[in-house]
């Protein structure tokens, strides 16, 4: 007897805790937040770039973002009266990263490295090119001018 009540108080624990789990994934995967974390990981790795050695898996994660995840999520449940703009931006946008940026990087290992002869100026530069673009599509939707 006592050992049912001590697993029916466990499972009852720990249906609440999956419970709150299910609760910050729907929180976590929303437009809004992706768009967020877009931007967190944009941002992270223009600053990266500005070093010696940048973090280039920065880069192979911005792609994930901005070319696979934050479209998708957009397309299904962005409400915002700009959704065909904001997802023709980002295609846009995606388009140019993969031609500019992700195509210097070699991803054939384990790690991230660049392509050769590619050097991180010439990535920076490719970097640099789309940032201005970037940072008016987050003024749009973050509605900042």
């Amino acid at each position: 007897m006592k050992a049912s009540v001590i697993l029916l108080l466990s499972l009852a624990a720990i249906a609440s805790v999956a419970g709150g789990c299910k609760d910050r994934i729907k929180e976590i995967s929303t437009p809004e937040a992706l768009l967020k974390r877009q931007h967190e990981i944009w941002a992270a790795a223009r600053q990266s770039l500005r070093t010696d050695r940048p973090n280039l898996n920065l880069l192979r994660s911005l792609h994930k973002f901005l070319c696979y995840r934050t479209p998708r999520r957009v397309d299904k449940a962005y409400t915002g009266a700009d959704k065909a703009e904001v997802l023709a931006r980002l295609r846009t946008l995606g388009n140019a990263y993969i031609e500019g940026v992700y195509s210097k990087l070699d991803l054939t290992g384990g790690q991230v490295r660049l392509k050769r002869p590619v050097t991180v100026e010439q990535l920076r530069a490719a970097f640099d090119k789309l940032d201005p673009d970037y940072r008016a599509f987050q003024s749009m939707v973050d509605g900042k001018p």
